[in-house]
C-alpha cells in the first residue's frame, strides 16, 4: 500500500469489523437469532408447531407466513442497527497528507481536527498488542521534536490512533518518516548556503578594507 497526497483514508476494514465485535456483538447475535427462528418457523422443526398454535386462535388473524415476515423484518432491523453504531464509531477518524504535513480528524459531533508538519515529526510509533496480531490491528502515534513525550496530551494515555489496519499504519509511518527526513535535510543544506554567504560577506569587507587603506 502506498499513501498518497491529498486523499481521504480512514483507518481500514479490519478496523470495522473489529468495533463490529467489540461493540456490537450482541445487536449482531440477536440479529442471527430472529433469522434463524423465521427459518425454523418457514422450514425447519417449528412450522408444525406454529402452524398448529396460530391454527387453534383463529381470531388472530395471523399465519406462519407473517410470523416468518416479522422475525426477518426484526432481524434486518437488528442489522441496521449495528451497522449504523459501528459506522458512527468508525468514521470518528480520519486522515490525509499533503505537500506540508500530516492531518487527523478525530470525532463526529464534536470534531477535533490536528496538523502536524512534516518538519516536527522525530519519530512515529507503531504497537501491537499481542491479541491484535492474528486481526492484522495497531496503535498509531506520532512524537514530534519539540517534546520528549509523544503528540497526545500527558494527561490521555490514548494513542493519536487508536485503533487501525496494520498495512495502513505501515505505509503512513513509512512515509511520515521520509517526509520529515526530506525536511530534515532541507534545513541542512540551507544552515550551509548560510555560512557560504557569511564567508563571502567577510572576504568582500576585507577587501573593502584593504582599497580602503590604499
Amino acid at each position: 500500500m502506498k499513501i498518497t497526497l491529498d486523499t481521504k483514508y480512514r483507518t481500514g476494514r479490519r478496523t470495522y469489523l473489529y468495533l463490529l465485535i467489540k461493540y456490537c456483538w450482541w445487536i449482531v447475535a440477536l440479529g442471527i437469532a430472529f433469522a434463524y427462528l423465521a427459518f425454523q418457523i418457514y422450514f425447519g422443526s417449528l412450522n408444525a408447531f406454529v402452524t398448529q398454535f396460530l391454527a387453534s386462535n383463529p381470531s388472530w388473524y395471523v399465519d406462519t407466513g407473517m410470523v416468518t415476515q416479522w422475525s426477518l423484518l426484526i432481524s434486518i432491523a437488528f442489522f441496521v442497527v449495528a451497522y449504523l453504531g459501528v459506522s458512527v464509531e468508525y468514521r470518528k477518524y480520519s486522515f490525509h497528507v499533503d505537500d506540508h504535513a500530516f492531518h487527523l480528524r478525530r470525532g463526529l459531533f464534536r470534531v477535533q481536527e490536528i496538523t502536524i508538519p512534516y518538519a516536527q515529526i522525530s519519530n512515529v510509533h507503531i504497537e501491537q498488542p499481542y491479541h491484535w496480531r492474528l486481526l492484522g490491528l495497531a496503535q498509531l502515534d506520532i512524537t514530534i521534536s519539540s517534546s520528549n513525550d509523544s503528540f497526545h496530551s500527558k494527561k490521555k494515555r490514548d494513542f493519536l490512533i487508536p485503533c487501525i489496519d496494520k498495512p495502513i499504519a505501515r505505509a503512513l509511518s513509512r512515509f511520515l518518516i521520509e517526509e520529515a527526513s526530506g525536511y530534515d535535510d532541507d534545513d541542512d543544506d540551507e544552515e550551509y548556503d548560510d555560512e557560504d554567504d557569511g564567508e563571502d560577506i567577510e572576504i568582500d569587507s576585507g577587501t573593502v578594507a584593504a582599497r580602503n587603506g590604499r
